[in-house]
């Protein structure tokens, strides 16, 4: 008898012990870890007030990076009015937290790369509420490509060039700053699809003049031409 309230309590304390765990990992499939860059001009040499907008905006493109994991690039472009005004212009509310991995004050503009910790639960439950669609984790293939580009001679040259990529070029997911010198960038690009498809996708565009070599797999190195 001593032996069966043992084994029963046994029991009892590992279904306990399941269910804690279960809810654990569905509390933690709630928050999602993102890193995303933002970019200020340095105004009056006020580097504190660059700063702030830096993070501001990387908090920003944060969240859109966790909305565009979330919906297809066809739903994203369609409905970028709607997420703009419900979403992204109230972006801190999606956050929980961040942490600013690096930062770079130049002559004219400010560069932070920070990981920020999304609410991803409270974004599901806002695009529903809009009714747009959520797609399930892993419906799609996703490749990360490693592009080099040269011939950024300004910064607002490196502002129109990374909107193009973040805004114009149909399935890309992310683009993550990865180093900044002398009028070269590196980026780590993810994708959908393949590097071919990519390479397609950025001629098609239509914004600026390049020659593009494949040095690799999934590298890629971009030479901006004068226009």
């Amino acid at each position: 008898m001593k032996i069966q309230s043992i084994s029963l309590f046994l029991i009892m304390i590992l279904a306990v012990c399941s269910l804690t765990m279960g809810a654990v990992g569905q509390e933690k499939s709630n928050w999602q870890s993102v890193q995303a860059q933002g970019d200020a001009v340095i105004k009056d040499d006020n580097l504190a007030r660059a700063q702030m907008e830096a993070i501001e905006n990387a908090l920003r493109n944060a969240v859109e990076k966790a909305v565009m994991q979330l919906l297809s690039p066809d739903v994203t472009a369609s409905q970028a009015i709607a997420l703009q005004e419900a979403i992204y212009s109230a972006a801190e509310k999606y956050i929980q937290t961040y942490k600013i991995i690096a930062e770079t004050p130049s002559n004219d503009a400010y560069l932070v790369s920070l990981k920020a910790v999304i609410d991803r639960a409270a974004l599901e439950d806002k695009l529903r509420n809009l009714g747009i669609f959520v797609e399930e984790p892993g419906a799609k293939e996703i490749i990360t490509i490693s592009m080099t580009v040269r011939g950024i001679r300004s910064y607002p040259l490196y502002q129109r060039f990374m909107k193009v990529l973040r805004s114009d070029v149909n399935g890309i997911r992310e683009v993550r700053l990865l180093s900044a010198r002398q009028g070269t960038v590196g980026l780590d690009i993810d994708v959908e699809g393949s590097l071919s498809i990519l390479i397609d996708k950025l001629g098609k565009t239509g914004q600026f003049s390049y020659n593009l070599n494949q040095t690799g797999e999934n590298e890629l190195e971009m030479m901006l031409l004068e226009r």
